[in-house]
């Protein structure tokens, strides 16, 4: 009693849905387990960057913070000077010097000044009659405070 051609058709047709199925199944596990793997590295690597994101704010605003500090404590030498006409090709040192002498009553020395230069108009679209400010960096906050003291001389002149 063999089986006859249709019935072995029938379990040959049955085999390969079964395996059909089997493989459809087995294909949707792998790639459910491939796509939670990856999703888990993203994730992973994901968390990495923002904890790296995080630290380097943390470092932007430590430097940022470090830089205003630095910037504070330059300026601290420093004083602005309105009201000098301005010359051409002129020596601003000398003349801060000169101004500055003959309108208090202290000398001050070219060697307290360490740097010396008028600041320009952002927009120089826009004429006006006034001199651009002088920035006078001293050498030191002692020389600074002499002038700062003797500043109420300056006034109306």
């Amino acid at each position: 009693m063999g089986l006859s051609r249709s019935e072995k058709a029938e379990i040959i047709e049955l085999i390969k849905e079964t395996l059909t199925t089997l493989t459809e199944d087995i294909t949707l596990k792998i790639s459910n387990e491939v796509s939670k793997k990856i999703e888990q590295k993203i994730a992973s690597i994901f968390a990495s960057y923002e904890d790296k994101i995080l630290h380097l704010e943390k470092e932007y605003t430590a430097l940022s913070n470090k830089m205003d500090a630095l910037e504070q404590y330059t300026r601290s030498n420093t004083i602005r000077v309105y009201g000098i006409p301005e010359r051409n090709n002129e020596d601003t040192r000398a003349v801060v010097i000169t101004s500055l002498a003959g309108k208090m009553n202290c000398a001050i020395e070219g060697q307290l000044i360490d740097r010396c230069h008028r600041i320009r108009v952002k927009n120089s679209n826009v004429a006006t009659n006034k001199a651009p400010p002088i920035i006078v960096k001293f050498v030191s906050c002692a020389a600074k405070d002499v002038i700062l003291k003797n500043r109420r001389q300056l006034k109306g002149s």
